[in-house]
């Protein structure tokens, strides 16, 4: 019969004549089925046997008192799983018959012609097995997607699909609003409007790997900007996925926001550059230090040999200023190096800033403003104070000339906390901050400002800044810079605070 049996068939019976059991059970034992039954006749008993048990066939008369047939087989519908209802009766109308099958049973037999009911029973358990296998594959599909979506909604990561061809985006997951600060749903109606936020310098390399992608896998970088402004950049992968025939059916592809990344990469880079130039500006400035003691002292015995009006003695005098300030200058290299030999102790940032006050009006001129906010709740910090003083006469200064006519220095001190994503989360600190309304630097500019010898001026060394840098990181201590082109410059220096 192309069926494969339960070895005991459970039927369930909703019949108010035990003896029309009898004979149905007796037509199905001769058509080779082992029977165990339960008969129910009303609504209750109907409810209690269905939640009792699982059977693998309902049989129900059509005329109950009191219970309609229709609402038997809602029922056994809501009790859940795939079971066959046939309804049996010995005199049902036409009408009735199809008002019965519409609301769900599988077939219809006359208690007059139970001949039929084997072969119907055989068929309606072979369709309850497919149904069965059916509905099994719905739930895992229904499983299958509440897990692609659990995934693809709560990664960092922005997840697509698309069609080969990118015709048609097929799913994009809300990361993608938090990556590119644009909602998804702009991508089903292009799905290459994403491209409008690449950057223009690398717009080409990306629109080189475009086609590659129904083809093989590809991985590639790009910097996109936001609506915000703010630039990001993006590490793409994506993955042509192929049918049994080899066919690429659709395009899946992951973008990570690799922006922090490249941000501590860069950092690397740039303080391994910083610690070789420190080692080499350090013996330097060590043995041209020693060449200038032998110079410096030789120009003092010199000058206690030349009396006053000899025209030697302004040669002599011109030597001596020269190796005053180179020796300076190597003071400078070798507070930049760390190899200065420093005398740290705990001091208050206000008293220092305090003291200099005068000198640093004086050095501003008449020309600039400058105003000096000092904290309330003024801290300790653990530093040597002639650094600490050239940290601030270099940080003026370098406002001084940033500002073209007139404008305003600040200098302000506070107490803060170093927040997430800096090197000590947590750690109290001693701020220092000096601001100026002058021309603002430049991106390209801004990330050279510390490095040694480097400068836009005409005139100088360009040890300013990298002399700051090396005090203020021998201090345990970092430097905020933050610049706007025409808006200004302000430096904070975070050193950690002292109990």
């Amino acid at each position: 019969v192309g069926v494969s049996r339960p070895q005991v068939l459970r039927v369930l019976f909703l019949e108010d004549e035990p003896d029309d059991v009898i004979l149905v059970r007796r037509e199905l034992e001769q058509g080779g089925f082992t029977v165990e039954t339960e008969r129910v006749e009303n609504r209750t008993e109907l409810a209690r046997a269905l939640e009792s048990g699982e059977w693998d066939l309902v049989l129900a008369d059509y005329n109950l008192p009191g219970f309609s047939a229709n609402e038997a087989v809602r029922m056994v519908r809501d009790a859940g799983g795939e079971t066959p209802v046939i309804l049996i009766s010995g005199s049902i109308e036409e009408e009735m018959a199809v008002s019965a099958m519409r609301a769900g049973y599988h077939d219809f037999i006359s208690k007059g012609r139970l001949a039929r009911l084997v072969p119907a029973v055989e068929r309606e358990l072979r369709e309850a097995t497919e149904r069965r296998k059916h509905a099994a594959v719905r739930r895992e599909l229904r499983a299958s997607e509440t897990r692609f979506r659990e995934l693809a909604e709560y990664i960092d990561d922005a997840f697509w699909i698309s069609t080969p061809d990118k015709s048609r985006m097929l799913y994009v997951s809300p990361a993608f609003k938090e990556i590119w600060g644009i909602a998804p749903d702009i991508l089903y109606e292009d799905p290459l409007r994403w491209l409008e936020s690449v950057e223009p310098e690398d717009r080409e390399g990306v629109d080189a790997v475009l086609p590659k992608q129904a083809r093989e896998r590809c991985e590639f970088q790009y910097r996109i900007r936001r609506p915000d402004g703010e630039v990001r950049w993006i590490w793409d992968r994506s993955f042509p996925i192929r049918n049994g025939e080899g066919e690429v059916v659709r395009i899946v592809g992951v973008a990570e926001d690799i922006t922090n990344r490249i941000t501590l990469e860069e950092q690397l880079r740039h303080s391994q550059k910083m610690e070789a130039v420190g080692r080499l500006a350090g013996g330097v400035a060590h043995d041209f230090n020693n060449l200038l003691t032998v110079i410096g002292g030789r120009t003092e015995l010199l000058l206690a040999d030349v009396p006053e009006g000899s025209p030697l003695r302004e040669d002599l005098d011109e030597i001596r200023r020269a190796a005053t300030q180179a020796a300076s200058l190597t003071r400078r290299l070798l507070a930049f190096s760390k190899r200065q030999i420093l005398q740290p102790r705990q001091i208050r940032v206000e008293s220092v800033v305090g003291e200099m006050e005068r000198m640093l009006q004086g050095l501003v001129g008449d020309s600039l403003g400058l105003e000096v906010e000092l904290s309330d709740a003024p801290g300790f910090i653990r530093a040597d104070p002639g650094q600490l003083e050239q940290v601030i006469l270099n940080l003026v200064v370098n406002a001084r000339e940033a500002i073209q006519g007139h404008g305003t220095i600040r200098i302000r001190t506070g107490r803060g906390t170093e927040g997430p994503g800096t090197p000590n989360p947590g750690r109290e600190t001693i701020t220092l901050q000096v601001s100026d309304d002058g021309e603002g630097i430049p991106d390209e500019v801004k990330r050279r400002i510390f490095e040694p010898f480097f400068t836009t001026k005409e005139e100088g060394t360009g040890l300013g800044l990298s002399t700051v840098f090396g005090i203020v990181d021998q201090a345990h201590g970092r430097v905020d810079v933050v610049s706007e082109v025409g808006r200004g410059t302000t430096f904070t220096i975070h050193f950690p605070a002292e109990s």
